[in-house]
């Protein structure tokens, strides 16, 4: 046996097999005890150790009693017998861990009550105190709860998990505490002070069951519930302000009623009857069954419901503002109806009858949704237009919808055939909104019309739509896209003279462009009073025959763009700045004398003659690697960008002398810049492909340089030197080690 002396301070024993005796030892400290298999000592020592670790100290430990002082015990052993007896935990204490301890564990100095454990629940215990915020924090893994628990007077956090309620006894939780999580457990939860005040929130919880409640700085309360069986009525307090619910069900007529000042309400997969109180429309109770919900906090009112199979009432919330309806059956005779007060709908794979006051003063706007359907409609932020998106549904009714509605979305949108009332008219979706509201449409496999009366228009889009009428639009129009549109019959576009983009693209796009190339499309620029010239996007075309590009488009975009074999693509005299990300054929620039800016991506061209020729890998090659000719670009151009371009002949890309801003972005193949007179801006990401050369022109006119490290010094360096009078510089993916430039020590 190893007695320690009585003046000891600080005692650390380690695996030691001996018995140590601390019967003398009064003033330690600090005791730090691991695999130290015999331990005596007195209950009542004359003053305790400050720190306190005792790790897996054996059957013999017989410090039952901590006193004032001792500021953090650790504590843990696989094996305590059960005699243990009642270990206190003083107030003074800090930090207190026990892992797999057998016996009790009084915690009563903090009005906390006592765990107890057995050979079968060991209890795992942590408790820390938050210095910054006040707020004690306790961890509870396994145990038994054989009185009321946690009457605690002061600040905590109290996480529990694998803990037995036995009996009647219940877990209390009180208004001092800020955060509660409970997992796993068994037994009864009580949560008082959170509801009316003639009402105990009893949730009784099984092994899956989870309660999580927070209070919030605001004082109020966000709880979250799963898998717990509400058997009582529940009157929720003006405390309760968001609430989440999954796998919830309530016993027999049990009811969750709530309160005015939710503002968040979510419900996932719950089989509930829930008091609508919160929407004060004659005491409805509705039932929610098998709901899903996927939702983002919100500072408004909001309600989210997913997979829910029918509502019992046909009325939601007058105060919710915001709504979220996903993958939803209503019971066959009701209706889902939304109030003038919702801002925010989300309405998607929804079967049913939609019927909203909200949208029209002098009735409701009904509609038919489908499975894979959606309805959208937003309010904005910042004044009083909203946004409107509706896929796969019908218009059932006629009334106009009187709100601002100034971007509108249609997809697979039909109207019902009948009449109109007092008119042999059939409806027809334009009737639905003021045309001269819109300022953006999108239409995709709809009926299209005049779209003259849109007098603000300034985008439209049609996707997949065949036209066999005369369309004309106002000149506020200022982009197009038509994407796989048809002209049929007497089908004819006139373009609007304000018109700044046009985008075509799809299997009909020639034929669109040649159409629209028979409409004046010229004279309607040439008298346009905007200074600004077209700028044209073409997209997934195949040129069956030779085409032009018009004279007033200034700016043209390539991508998908294939000329069958003996025709050419003629760019326009006026055209200033060329992209081309995907080509093949023949592109002919010998009169584009303005063309000042080319963007460049995956390929360089073959340069004969003023033509620029792409070969398709399918194409046969009429040059060998080595006799392909250098690419020689026209000096009139003076921007020029070339990304992820693959050259791997010998011949190289020759910038011309009047180049003033040069981007060569992970590239390959060769580059002569040494003809550059007056280069103002570099862009230089290196390829980490070997098979790069480029000669750089002099670089003292660079005033703008933007590079990238690709782990060589031998362009990185090289640029930082000749660039000496360079005015911003960028440097991107800076991974070298700084040492390597410092100068060598002398």
């Amino acid at each position: 046996m190893v007695t320690i002396n009585k003046d000891c301070k600080y005692l650390s024993a380690s695996y030691c097999k001996c018995r140590i005796s601390l019967i003398i030892s009064t003033f330690i400290e600090k005791l730090e005890l691991v695999n130290c298999k015999k331990i005596e000592a007195i209950d009542k020592c004359q003053r305790m150790p400050r720190v306190l670790r005792l790790i897996n100290i054996g059957y013999d430990l017989r410090i039952v009693f901590y006193e004032e002082g001792t500021k953090e015990i650790c504590e843990s052993t696989n094996n305590y017998k059960a005699n243990i007896g009642r270990l206190l935990v003083p107030s003074s204490c800090n930090n207190v861990v026990f892992y797999r301890f057998i016996g009790a564990v009084d915690l009563s100095i903090f009005g906390l009550g006592q765990l107890n454990s057995t050979e079968i629940h060991k209890i795992s215990f942590k408790y820390t105190y938050d210095n910054c915020d006040g707020v004690h924090i306790l961890h509870i893994y396994n145990g038994i709860i054989e009185q009321n628990f946690c009457n605690c007077s002061l600040k905590y956090k109290l996480l529990i998990q694998n803990i037995i309620i036995a009996g009647n006894n219940a877990l209390v939780i009180n208004e001092n505490c800020a955060l509660v999580k409970v997992k796993n457990c068994t037994g009864n939860i009580i949560i008082p002070k959170i509801l009316r005040e003639d009402h105990n929130l009893i949730l009784p919880v099984d092994g899956s069951s989870l309660i999580y409640i927070r209070k919030q700085p605001n004082e109020k309360y966000h709880m979250y519930l799963r898998d717990v069986t509400i058997k009582v009525t529940i009157f929720l307090g003006p405390k309760v302000e968001n609430i989440i619910m999954t796998n919830v069900k309530s016993d027999c007529d049990a009811i969750l009623a709530l309160n005015q000042s939710i503002r968040y309400f979510v419900v996932s997969n719950c089989d509930i009857n829930i008091y609508r109180q919160v929407i004060e429309v004659n005491d409805n109770i509705i039932k929610l069954r098998t709901s899903n919900v996927v939702c983002k906090p919100s500072t408004e009112k909001i309600f989210v419901v997913k997979k829910f199979l029918y509502i019992e009432n046909d009325q939601l919330s007058g105060n919710i503002t915001k709504l979220t309806v996903k993958e939803c059956e209503i019971m066959q005779g009701y209706k889902l109806s939304i109030d003038s007060s919702c801002k925010y709908i989300c309405i998607s794979a929804y079967a049913g009858e939609i019927i909203s006051s909200g949208l029209s003063n002098t009735g409701t706007v009904s509609m038919q949704s489908s499975k894979d359907g959606r309805f959208i409609f937003l309010k904005d932020q910042f004044n009083e237009s909203y946004s409107m998106l509706l896929y796969n549904c019908t218009l059932t009714n006629t009334i106009k919808i009187q709100l601002k509605v100034q971007n509108v979305v249609l997809k697979n949108v039909s109207v019902n055939d009948e009449p109109r009332p007092g008119t042999n008219e059939c409806s027809k979706w334009s009737n639905f909104f003021e045309l001269g509201d819109l300022q953006s449409i999108v239409l995709s496999n709809i009926e299209i019309f005049d779209f003259r009366r849109c007098i603000n228009l300034n985008y439209l889009r049609l996707e997949t739509i065949t036209i066999n009428q005369d369309v004309s639009f106002s000149n506020s129009l200022k982009i197009l896209e038509l994407i796989d549109v048809t002209l049929t019959g007497g089908g004819k576009l006139r373009l609007a003279g304000d018109l700044k983009r046009l985008h075509i693209s799809g299997e009909t796009g020639e034929s669109l462009l040649h159409q629209l190339l028979d409409t004046n499309i010229t004279e309607s620029h040439v008298t346009a009073t905007s200074k600004e010239k077209l700028c044209c996007y073409l997209k997934d075309i195949d040129f069956q025959c030779n085409f032009c590009v018009p004279e007033e488009t200034e700016t043209l975009h390539l991508r998908d763009i294939k000329m069958q074999k003996g025709k050419i693509l003629k760019i326009n005299r006026n055209c200033r700045r060329l992209e081309i990300t995907s080509f093949v054929g023949v592109l002919d620039i010998t009169e584009a004398k303005l063309l000042q800016n080319v963007v460049l991506h995956n390929k360089l061209p073959r340069i004969v003659n003023g033509q620029w020729i792409y070969l398709d890998s399918n194409m046969s090659n009429e040059y060998s690697k080595d006799d392909v000719p250098d690419c020689i670009f026209p000096n009139s151009l003076k921007t020029i960008v070339c990304k992820k371009i693959e050259h791997n002949y010998s011949s190289g890309l020759i910038i011309g002398e009047e180049c003033e801003e040069l981007s060569i972005i992970s590239c390959t193949g060769k580059y002569d810049l040494s003809r550059i007179k007056k280069l103002r801006k570099l862009v230089f990401y290196p390829s980490q492909n070997e098979n790069f050369f480029i000669t750089f022109p002099d670089l003292c006119h660079v005033k703008e340089l933007d590079m990238a490290y690709n782990g060589s010094l031998m362009y990185f360096k090289r640029l930082l030197v000749s660039c000496k009078n360079v005015k911003k510089l960028i440097i991107r993916a800076l991974t070298f080690d700084f040492d390597m430039f410092r100068p060598p020590k002398t």
